[in-house]
């Protein structure tokens, strides 16, 4: 019988720590088999399934073969002429969608929610007030919360059965006449754009803010998002840099489009924020880790980060302002939907360069992009792939 883990605020779930800091920062590859179900699959309604074999699991950079969550997924939609309330759409019930202030021939913007979250973020609310400002359109937002508060290899593989449930949803608009899809998410919500983008090809835009980077660096574009998705993929990388060192995000170029803002590592505005005590933070957040539990005589926890006591709440503050660099994305792309000429960017060799900050960020600026949603407006647009660097 398969043991789950869930996160449970305040304790520490089942397993020991590694001695060895490295293996700790690649999330215990050497514990993976205390949760792995390795060889099985889920399959979904439409007949689609999600192994738990390479490479979608038991692979150096996805250890932990954990089978996705089929935990429902809501829908909420904000209209033109309902601005500040949601109104649920049902996958199950089509007349939830022609009961409400759905427009078919208005453009369609999705955004999705990353790991502990829900779509009672008000990033999502202000974001799609954004988009409903710079232009007419229909406004979703992607709430697949309660499969979001699982240890994260549950939850970095759930984002299969999440992206199958948006396909869904992508679907039904079409047949309703949609016909322009717009994705943007946050960390896993880029990747779950990314599957529902692989089931549903008619997907015009993705946006990732900076992609989470742990199990999906390195891995296959089936596994994480990349610029076969769609049309058109942008994506802000404001946190690439190591796990050890508290990087959530991915590193790797991704996109048609991919911006580094201040070397695409840590963002001027968190600088207040910023924790140097790394032991410290992943002491504190151990209970998000997965089947670990940090003692004294193995992992040096500082003992005050042994009987931290989450409420849901505290801890989206907490994680909020530690990994404040990997929340900037979401700032920066909201800020540019309605400021067109914010963010002026200038193009980069590789990414090496542009995270070394051996490219210029300034000069003559004509023809290359703004990061941001504007950034689709440029001359540069291309099939290959282009790096750009700012300053903020």
């Amino acid at each position: 019988m398969r043991k789950s883990y869930r996160l449970t605020p305040g304790t520490c779930s089942t397993g020991t720590c590694s001695q060895r800091w490295q293996m700790l920062m690649k999330w215990l590859a050497a514990l993976c088999l205390l949760a792995s179900v390795e060889g099985q699959s889920l399959c979904m309604a439409d007949g689609m399934c999600y192994p738990t074999n390479p490479p979608y699991g038991a692979t150096p950079e996805r250890p932990i073969a954990v089978l996705p969550m089929m935990a429902p997924v809501r829908f909420l939609l904000l209209s033109k002429s309902n601005k500040t309330k949601y109104q649920e759409i049902s996958l199950t019930d089509p007349s939830t969608i022609s009961k409400s202030d759905f427009n078919p021939k208005a453009d369609t913007r999705v955004i999705i929610h990353g790991y502990t979250e829900s779509g009672q973020e008000q990033w999502m609310l202000e974001m799609c007030q954004a988009f409903m400002q710079a232009g007419h359109c229909n406004c979703f937002v992607t709430d697949w919360g309660s499969a979001s508060m699982t240890i994260y290899a549950q939850a970095a593989n759930t984002i299969f059965s999440a992206g199958n449930q948006l396909s869904t949803l992508l679907r039904i608009l079409q047949s309703m006449g949609s016909s322009h899809f717009h994705l943007v998410g946050h960390s896993l919500g880029s990747h779950i754009a990314a599957q529902a983008a692989r089931i549903f090809h008619y997907v015009d835009r993705i946006t990732g803010l900076d992609p989470a980077g742990i199990y999906f660096e390195n891995t296959p574009y089936s596994v994480r998002l990349d610029k076969r998705h769609a049309k058109f993929v942008d994506v802000i990388h404001c946190n690439a840099v190591p796990f050890s060192q508290l990087g959530l995000g991915i590193i790797q170029p991704i996109g048609h489009f991919d911006f580094y803002p201040n070397k695409g590592k840590h963002m001027p505005e968190c600088d207040s924020n910023r924790s140097t005590n790394h032991l410290e933070v992943l002491c504190t957040l151990s209970p998000l880790l997965g089947p670990i539990n940090c003692s004294q005589d193995q992992l040096p926890c500082p003992e005050h980060t042994k009987d931290v006591k989450f409420t849901l709440e505290s801890l989206t503050e907490y994680k909020k302002k530690i990994f404040c660099d990997h929340y900037q994305a979401i700032r920066y792309f909201t800020e540019s939907i309605t400021d067109m000429k914010k963010f002026q960017s200038f193009p980069c060799e590789s990414v090496e360069k542009a995270l070394a900050g051996e490219c210029a960020t300034d000069g003559p600026s004509e023809g290359f992009p703004t990061m941001g949603y504007h950034s689709i407006k440029s001359k540069s647009v291309t099939t290959s792939s282009q790096v750009f660097v700012l300053k903020t």
